[in-house]
Formats: structure tokens, sequence, C-alpha cells
């Protein structure tokens, strides 16, 4: 290599520094998640399971529960055959006569919103035990840590099972009791995920010079921990709340499939794919096989983009 060639390849290296200081954290990480082709067809994926979700009544064809214009005489109809109200049935009815398009719209807003909805209030619950445990360590980090075991020993749908039977309800209780619990029993498997995955993160973070300074001017515990250490444990927490997301909304489908769900007056695609189950084998598959279809996109999408985070966040992996 001549000196030429070495000065350019000098002066590069030089000019890709300083774009690479100029360089928005946002703008690396969007750049990073752009290079892997899967998760963005799993991004596309997780915006169009939002937009059908926010924009459902208008994008459905018909209202499914609406009893005034469900016809029992639509019962089981085959993938593009008409409806006595005129409307195109593309993916058939189910076995009460209702569109599936519209139900799977309407259950597909069901089940993301149960999902996230648990996602959240478990992320708040286990971020700021989780905090405290690495914050204040000693016997409150013991006492802490050991639920979050005891938590994870037991398997997530056995501890929803009992928990469900538990608070089990009688046949009249209102739909948004049954939604309540079902949140609720998803807060209570989740929370301890981010429990366990913020306290690792913040027990790095603890020991580093910013947190010695704060401590040293003063500052309240709550401060420390909410204003200073909290914000340089979002990675994880992100790439947390992204796949306990995806196994909330799955979680939620299989207690609906098991009948320990949502009612049939708040039906998700878990709901869906049971009450059509008994027609699988007298080749009414379309009732079962379209709303697993849909639910399996909405979970490959969100893991997609879980996986694809999880990689671009963790500087370990970085190249």
């Amino acid at each position: 290599m001549t000196a030429i060639q070495e000065e350019t390849a000098v002066e590069e290296t030089v000019a890709k520094s300083k774009d690479a200081a100029v360089e928005s954290p946002f703008k690396r990480i969007l750049s990073d998640y752009m290079e892997s082709p899967v998760a963005v067809i799993g991004a596309i994926g997780v915006f169009l399971v939002i937009v059908i979700a926010v924009l459902g009544p208008w994008l459905a064809p018909t209202d499914p529960y609406d009893l005034a214009a469900v016809s029992f005489m639509d019962n089981l109809l085959a993938p593009g055959e008409t409806m006595a109200n005129g409307t195109v049935a593309w993916l058939g009815t189910d076995g009460a006569g209702r569109d599936l398009v519209s139900a799977m719209i309407y259950g597909l807003r069901i089940s993301l919103g149960v999902g996230v909805g648990s996602g959240i209030i478990a992320l708040i619950i286990g971020c700021t035990l989780g905090m405290i445990a690495a914050y204040f360590g000693g016997r409150t980090d013991m006492i802490i840590m050991r639920i979050v075991d005891m938590q994870l020993s037991f398997p997530a749908i056995l501890v929803a099972l009992i928990l469900l039977a538990v608070v089990k309800g009688g046949p009249n209780e209102p739909g948004y009791f049954a939604v309540f619990k079902i949140i609720a029993a998803l807060v209570v498997v989740q929370w301890a995920y981010y429990a366990r995955t913020i306290r690792g993160s913040a027990l790095v973070e603890r020991r580093k010079e910013y947190v010695e300074a704060a401590n040293c001017l003063a500052l309240s515990n709550s401060r420390v921990v909410f204003r200073h250490l909290l914000p340089n444990c979002i990675a994880p927490i992100i790439v947390v709340g992204t796949m306990q997301t995806a196994h909330a909304i799955s979680l939620e489908a299989t207690l609906s499939f098991l009948g320990l769900g949502l009612p049939q007056t708040e039906p998700s695609l878990g709901k869906l794919i049971s009450n059509g189950f008994d027609y699988v084998m007298s080749g009414k598959y379309w009732i079962t096989v379209f709303p697993g279809l849909a639910l399996l996109f909405m979970i490959v999408s969100i893991n997609l983009v879980g996986d694809r985070l999880r990689d671009v966040l963790n500087p370990r992996l970085q190249k």
C-alpha cells in the first residue's frame, strides 16, 4: 500500500468515526434494525396489526356482535359465499352466522388490547420492584427476589389457570369483570420477568459514577432510582416488554380456548378458534384455521421485532 493509499484510508476512517459520533442513538438503532429484512417484515406486520386494531370498527364489513344484524341463516357459509344481507363472506361465517372477517378484526382488537394492557401494568409493577431490589439491596433485595424465584418456578399457564379457577365468577358476571380477571391473571404471571430483568440491569448501572454523584448530592432515593437509574435501563425493558406482549397474547388465547378466558361478549382470537374447533372434522375448517393464522401472524410479527431489538440494543452483540 502506497503512502497516498494509507493517507486516504486514514481519512476515511476519521470521517466514519465523525459520522458515528454525530449520529444520534435513535438513528443508529433504526439503521441497525433496518439491516435485517426479516425484522422489517415483522415491523410491517406489527404496524398492520395496530392499524387494524385501531380502525377495526371502520374496517369490519359488519358488526359481528350486533344481534339485530346477525342472521342464523348465514351460519357455516363457506368462504366467498354471499350472506343474506348481500355482503360477501370472504372468509366464511361461523356457527352463529357471524362474518369471520369482522369477527377476526374485533377479536384481534381484544387480544391485542388485553396483551398490551396486561403488559403495561406488569411492566410498571415489575420494574418498580426490580429497581427497589437493586438499589437498596440487602434484605429488601432478598425478599423481593425470593418471591420472583417462587413465581418463576411455576409454569405460567398453571398459575393463570389456578387464579382464574379461584376467582371464577357466575354465568351472569359482566363482561368487563371477565376482562379484568384475565388481565389480572396475566399481570401476576408476567411481572416477575420484568423484575428480574430490570434488577440485573440496575445492578450494573448502580455501580457507575453518575449514581455515586447523585448520592453525593443528597438527592432523594426516589429521584435517584426513577430519574437517573431507570432511564439507563430502558433498553432491556423494551426487549422484554415486546417479548412478554407476544407471550401474554398467546397465553390469553390458550385460556380462552380452554374456556377460562374472555366470555362470548368479549371474544378474542382464542375464543374464535375454540368456537370452530368442533367443526374442524366436519370440513368447516375456516372457522378455526383463519383465526389461528391471524393469531400466528400477530405473535410471530411481535417476536420478530423483539428478537431484532434484542440484538440491536445489546452492546455485546454489536459488530
